[in-house]
């Protein structure tokens, strides 16, 4: 690790030596370490995740994990795997929570990430949100009217269509000489 600089070299074995040395606490840590450089596809986020769901070693897990995604920016990979050691233990509270608290203290890179997670969860709510921080976030013109629209889309799927009426009418307000402003609200009046 020194020669090469790479502190996470080896994690996965690592861990795996701590482990047979009953020292959990460093176990845990250096499979941390390895899932976050290799995420998913790593030996070390699969072990992390295995012994995620185990007793003793559950808190530990839990708490390398909140860890890693604390600061104000965590990389995607410590919050793909926050998610899924929660995923793991079978707390869906505590991940629309995890997933609201960090929109609020994100990037827009982060906000999207958030928003796929949330949909692949089934967290409409978290989605639409993150829909909502993205259009106040965006500075482009162009992409805050796709994702206004998305939004709308949004609201349509969930049966919301007075939400989705009322965003159309805004946009439509907004910017009336727009023509493809002007086909989608057609569009929706056709739809419903």
């Amino acid at each position: 690790r020194t020669k090469l600089e790479n502190p996470t070299l080896y994690a996965y074995e690592a861990g795996a030596i701590y482990e047979g040395l009953r020292q959990p606490e460093r176990a845990i840590d250096e499979y941390t370490r390895g899932a976050l450089t290799a995420e998913d596809a790593s030996p070390a986020w699969s072990r992390l995740l295995r012994l995620a769901r185990r007793p003793a070693y559950r808190e530990l897990v839990d708490r390398a994990s909140a860890a890693a995604v604390d600061g104000t920016a965590p990389s995607m990979a410590a919050v793909a795997l926050r998610i899924a050691v929660l995923e793991t233990q079978d707390r869906r509270d505590d991940i629309e929570r995890f997933l609201v608290t960090l929109l609020e203290r994100t990037s827009l890179a982060l906000m999207t990430d958030v928003g796929s997670h949330a949909e692949r969860l089934g967290f409409e709510s978290v989605r639409t949100r993150a829909l909502a921080r993205q259009i106040e976030s965006m500075s482009d013109p162009i992409e805050k009217l796709q994702l206004r629209y998305a939004l709308v889309r949004l609201y349509e799927l969930r049966g919301e269509l007075d939400a989705a009426r009322k965003a159309v009418e805004a946009l439509y307000a907004e910017h009336p000489r727009i023509v493809g402003v002007v086909r989608q609200t057609a569009d929706f009046y056709w739809r419903h």
